[in-house]
């Protein structure tokens, strides 16, 4: 059985529809790094574990960290960073670990805001801000990893700092020399 000409054009016309579709979606695979170090970060709005929206404007004025995780191995890694960082520099930094939820369409939100507030101490769930696509994480060219990536914004949105792996001394005492300058800027 043969397809008429009006039935072979509508498929021709779903198959270029979804080709075009690819295209603009980057063929699956996520966009180029965009954020920089030396240049200014993107734009964000990102939603806090009370549904608020968190938009990166609150950051400026004075330097910020942004540790970000995209898998659950990634999660306590980016804690321990978030938790140092407030021990030596206190409450006054603005710290924030970006949870990047990649969840499958049927896994109910409630659920995963459940495990992630239970993972989240306290007074600590201020500083947690839930990505639930990967829009954030492929502008700001974070990978898919178990290891989390660090970024230092300055006063005026410019990243300053970008890392990715584990907290270690070394990696520590950059992030705190950068943090100093950036201070120093700021007065």
């Amino acid at each position: 059985m043969r397809a008429s000409s009006s039935h072979r054009t509508r498929i021709w016309t779903l198959v270029a529809a979804g080709a075009c579709l690819l295209l603009l979606a980057g063929g699956g695979r996520p966009a180029a790094a965009r954020a920089r170090v030396g240049q200014p970060a993107p734009w964000f709005n990102l939603e806090d574990l009370q549904g608020r929206s968190f938009a990166s404007a609150r950051l400026r004025g004075k330097p910020a960290v942004l540790v970000i995780g995209r898998t659950q191995k990634a999660a306590p890694p980016c804690k321990a960073w978030v938790l140092e960082l407030l021990r030596r520099h206190g409450r006054a930094l603005p710290v924030y670990q970006v949870i990047v939820v990649d969840k499958s369409w049927f896994i109910p939100r409630g659920l995963v805001l459940g495990k992630v507030k239970g993972f989240t101490p306290g007074d600590l769930r201020d500083r947690v801000l839930l990505e639930w696509y990967t829009v954030f994480a492929d502008t700001w060219g974070v990978p898919l990893h178990d290891d989390p990536t660090v970024m230092v914004l300055d006063a005026g949105g410019v990243m300053r700092f970008r890392r990715r792996g584990a907290m270690t001394a070394r990696a520590l005492e950059q992030l705190n020399l950068v943090l100093n300058r950036a201070r120093l800027a700021t007065r």
